[in-house]
């Protein structure tokens, strides 16, 4: 996958909304991704419902192409909607799904699903068969970063970290950066799917500054 063919980390960088900012209404998430040198490789963009964006915050759905330089779709992020008031938040656990170029031939490339837990964060990573390749770990002490892990939850081979964005940004906006290494012996499939995890874990603890909903 050409994204991913000449770089182990990747910088992602979420675009200011001024509308967000001044009056709090939830506009659609838009993402640069760049190299290790601080070149754009590729573009996101949130496809979501205005409703969901207002009554669902950062448990709403969407769809979300991964666009390379040349307009071509590389691979494209999809979440359900799990988001239901009169259920406790561990019936709810969240997943995501990288499907293959825009996503319309349905060939899955991997996915992320949350795992219940009380004091830790945990995300299963699964490759296009549903196979558990690594885990996804956020220490409570740590709360910016997120281990990858093997599938023991043992050794730690890759980071999804947080990095500060500045005092006024990250009191008065959600837009958020991060960086993500990935395991060594990553495929670019997977690699993918990791990416999934971090716009995961952006909207699941990161989406609302002042009242982001944190799941341990």
């Amino acid at each position: 996958m050409q994204l991913f063919a000449m770089t182990e980390r990747l910088h992602v960088k979420q675009h200011i909304e001024e509308l967000e900012a001044f009056i709090g209404y939830e506009t659609k998430n838009k993402y640069s991704i760049m190299d290790m040198y601080g070149r754009q490789v590729a573009y996101a963009a949130e496809q979501s419902e205005c409703f969901e964006r207002q009554m669902c915050g950062n448990w709403r759905s969407f769809s979300m192409p991964i666009v390379l330089p040349n307009g071509q779709t590389a691979f494209t992020l999809q979440r359900p909607l799990k988001c239901e008031p009169s259920c406790i938040w561990f019936c709810l656990l969240q997943e995501l799904h990288v499907l293959r170029g825009n996503g319309s031939d349905g060939i899955r490339l991997g996915s992320i699903y949350q795992e219940y837990s009380l004091f830790q964060r945990w995300f299963k990573v699964c490759d296009g068969n549903g196979n558990l390749v690594y885990r996804i770990k956020g220490p409570c002490c740590h709360p910016w970063t997120f281990r990858i892990m093997d599938v023991s939850g043992q050794t730690e081979l890759g980071r999804i970290s947080k990095k500060w964005s500045g005092f006024v940004q990250e009191l008065f906006t959600d837009a958020d950066n991060f960086n993500v290494v990935f395991p060594a012996d990553s495929t670019p499939e997977i690699r993918a799917t990791l990416m999934g995890g971090l716009f995961l874990i952006d909207y699941l603890y990161f989406e609302n500054n002042c009242e982001s909903d944190d799941f341990d």
